[in-house]
């Protein structure tokens, strides 16, 4: 079997915050409401170790609702690329590019199974700080309309930012490309 074609019907957790449980609401107010203040409380004391590119995207880029075009994936210079439409009627629309840089510990088969040719739109994202063995890396986790969990361990990364309109906000099958 192609395990490619094959969908596990219990993908792996990779959440700590936003689980699917919460996206779905199956937790009362009063749960979902602490869990949003535990994940505000952490990113409040992690906020000085960010960069500024993280600190934007925890603080003043609201990813929810983003749909992914295009995941970008360079092997040879460790770099990924998410691309995509996000924003509201509220906020207005852009394009936004995330390039995550030095990558490490990415599951390109899951990848492929689950954005491949695929609508994917941003549920949330949890950003994590990890000290591991005097080196410092960080983690950007997502939970997708699919119930997918997607991660990115990462050293650096920039964004890109473009003005768009809300005709370009619609759903597109996922591609990815590679170099």
């Amino acid at each position: 079997m192609d395990k490619r074609k094959w969908v596990d019907p219990a993908p792996s957790r990779i959440m700590k915050y936003f689980t699917r449980e919460w996206c779905w609401s199956e937790l009362s107010d009063k749960v979902i409401n602490n869990i949003s203040k535990d994940y505000e409380r952490y990113i409040n004391s992690i906020y000085i170790a960010l960069p500024f590119t993280l600190k934007m995207i925890a603080k003043k880029i609201n990813l929810h609702d983003g749909i992914i075009s295009t995941i970008s994936i360079s092997f040879s210079e460790e770099n990924l690329v998410l691309s995509g439409i996000f924003g509201d009627l509220e906020v207005g629309y852009f394009k936004l590019e995330i390039c995550y840089e030095s990558i490490f510990d990415f599951d390109l088969d899951h990848t492929i199974l689950f954005f491949s040719e695929k609508e994917i739109e941003i549920l949330r994202d949890e950003l994590e700080v990890v000290s591991n063995f005097n080196s410092e890396f960080f983690v950007h986790k997502f939970i997708f309309s699919n119930k997918s969990e997607f991660k990115i361990c990462f050293r650096d990364c920039y964004l890109t930012i473009e003005n768009a309109t809300s005709k370009d906000y619609k759903k597109t099958p996922c591609t990815i490309n590679f170099s």
